[in-house]
């Protein structure tokens, strides 16, 4: 998975959890990130702008602020998959929904510092006017997802990329059965009933640059005559990955 797709929807499933048990955030930053910040807006709050450096202090100063909810969101499709694979790509949004009826998103940057090989990362908070927390549903559609890895794993095999079948399919049992599947590779933040959409999300999820779905596979295509079945279901395979993430992660943990 993007590592900042990832990063956000950790931080949002901590910020969840801890919500929804009355507890502090745990969450923890990868050994590849530097730094984290979070800048806050003046507008919500009537202030000059001020900054965190860690989740638990952004967390603190969210339910300071009465945090009543927060979700992540991200577009379920792109004009360009060929540029998933760069920092800043993926316009995925932490959104807080505040009790006093504001709605507020944290946007992040990512620089790279190549001298100490590390991100720095800042996430900054914007005023949403558009936008209401009870049109943020997602349900679970996963025979679709299971009928897109299929598809797209016969595709692979056809255009002779032998390894992509096997991601697709070890997606695909996920989504069956996830009892096989090892918990380390599960994000312990994610409850036991979307583990398995998960894993399958963060396992078929071969958008990135050198050696992804992105790299060779569209010449293989091309040459096969299969450019167009290619993109369609590049296309539909990244729709159902970005939705069942924002299931996965916005649909776990709800408030009582």
């Amino acid at each position: 998975m993007n590592g900042q797709v990832e990063q956000m929807c950790n931080i949002v499933l901590c910020a969840r959890k801890a919500l929804y048990e009355n507890e502090e955030i745990n969450f923890v930053t990868s050994k590849h990130v530097l730094s984290i910040k979070f800048v806050f807006t003046s507008e919500l709050i009537g202030q000059k702008s001020f900054e965190a450096d860690s989740v638990w202090k952004w967390f603190h100063i969210c339910k300071e602020r009465d945090l009543d909810d927060i979700k992540f969101m991200i577009p379920t499709a792109t004009d360009d998959r060929y540029i998933l694979g760069f920092s800043n790509t993926s316009q995925g949004l932490i959104v807080c929904f505040w009790k006093q009826g504001k709605v507020t998103c944290f946007c992040p940057i990512w620089e790279f510092d190549s001298e100490r090989k590390g991100w720095n990362i800042v996430y900054e908070e914007h005023l949403m006017t558009s936008v209401r927390k009870e049109n943020i549903t997602f349900t679970n559609q996963t025979e679709e997802f299971k009928k897109v890895l299929l598809d797209i794993g016969k595709l692979a095999t056809d255009i002779g990329f032998e390894g992509f079948p096997n991601i697709f399919h070890n997606a695909y049992e996920a989504l069956c059965d996830f009892s096989h599947v090892e918990p380390c590779h599960v994000s312990a933040q994610v409850p036991n009933e979307f583990k398995g959409i998960y894993y399958a999300v963060e396992t078929a999820d071969v958008f990135g640059a050198m050696g992804s779905w992105n790299d060779s596979p569209p010449y293989y295509a091309h040459q096969k005559g299969l450019e167009k079945e290619y993109n369609e279901l590049s296309d539909k395979l990244l729709k159902q990955l970005r939705y069942h993430m924002m299931y996965v992660v916005n649909e776990s943990w709800q408030k009582k």
